[in-house]
């Protein structure tokens, strides 16, 4: 099981509770908030506290530090949102994937008709208990939550299904003889982290290059040059679209992280065309799952991709490659 610390650096599957169950525990400061230099120091300010004050107060807020808040806030920011969705995502595809290794037949639940995420063909036993169906959460649940969750869903799946299995990613401090209750170790001995990939192009033949991206089940590349061209041909961005989709790979250019920012890119990372770059990147994760960050330079360390590496990394597990 994972310390309960650990549940206010992780994203709620539900907004509502998380406003709720989250505000209670953080006591804020509104002096810092409505002094912007203050918000600067900040380690980890509340994007919502900001937008709510700007409301109430009809504060605003600088571009930098809004932008300061979106990247230091993992749990309301627009990045925290869309970060959240991509791990709901990829952890129920990955249940989806072991019910079927194991032979166990299922129907996906639908959420608009108030059902869980997999619907059982009565096949699977845990102790002897016959489970009708499981729900996935990827959040580390104490008992409070698990009660609210109890009465907003879980009670009604078991009058509607039958005995019910909570996959609690990671994991719980509390038993419930109603249901069956397990962590990530029910689908995999060790955790799995959503992975992003890191490569640059310079020491590569192309055909290395596409072997690399293969041999890593990759399925987009993500392009952060400012300027997409180069003096190898294949690496041309209208070149390179076409010899990576022959492959099956995507290819999408981003041209708002792509790096010669005037003053630096470190400034430049507070900047709304920064914040929107990291959005359309999250969204191209979300859509393709198993994603290769790529720029020229063989060494991120020397490549204006650290910085954008430095924001992923924040929520994934970063390969370079």
């Amino acid at each position: 099981m994972f310390e309960r610390d650990e549940l206010l650096n992780k994203i709620l599957q539900d907004q509502k509770l998380l406003k709720k169950y989250i505000l209670k525990e953080i006591k804020i400061n509104i002096d810092d908030y409505l002094d912007e230099n203050k918000v600067l120091k900040l380690k980890h300010a509340s994007y919502l506290v900001l937008k709510r004050l700007e409301k109430k107060y009809g504060k605003k807020f600088s571009e930098r530090t809004c932008c300061k808040v979106i990247l230091s806030d993992r749990l309301y920011s627009p990045i925290a949102t869309i970060v959240q969705e991509i791990r709901g995502k990829y952890y129920e595809k990955l249940l989806e994937e072991y019910l079927k290794s194991k032979g166990i037949k299922f129907i996906k639940g639908r959420k608009n008709k108030k059902e869980p995420d997999f619907i059982l063909d009565n096949n699977l036993k845990i102790n002897n208990v016959e489970i009708n169906w499981i729900e996935s959460k990827f959040f580390y649940a104490d008992e409070k939550i698990h009660e609210y969750f109890k009465r907003k869903q879980y009670v009604y799946y078991s009058e509607k299904f039958g005995k019910g299995l909570i996959l609690y990613w990671l994991g719980y401090d509390f038993n419930d003889n109603d249901f069956i209750l397990k962590d990530y170790r029910f689908v995999s001995e060790e955790f799995p982290h959503i992975t992003v990939y890191d490569i640059g192009y310079s020491d590569k033949r192309f055909s290395n290059f596409l072997k690399i991206l293969n041999s890593k089940n990759i399925n987009a590349i993500v392009d952060v040059r400012r300027f997409p061209t180069s003096k190898i041909k294949e690496y041309c961005r209208e070149n390179l679209k076409k010899e990576l989709e022959k492959v099956g790979i995507k290819y999408f250019w981003i041209e708002e992280l792509g790096g010669f920012r005037t003053g630096g890119y470190e400034k430049y990372m507070y900047t709304y065309d920064f914040i929107n770059g990291i959005i359309k990147l999250l969204k191209v994760i979300k859509k393709c799952l198993n994603v290769a960050i790529m720029c020229m330079e063989k060494n991120y360390k020397h490549c204006h991709r650290r910085y954008i590496l430095n924001v992923i990394g924040d929520y994934f597990k970063v390969v370079h490659l």
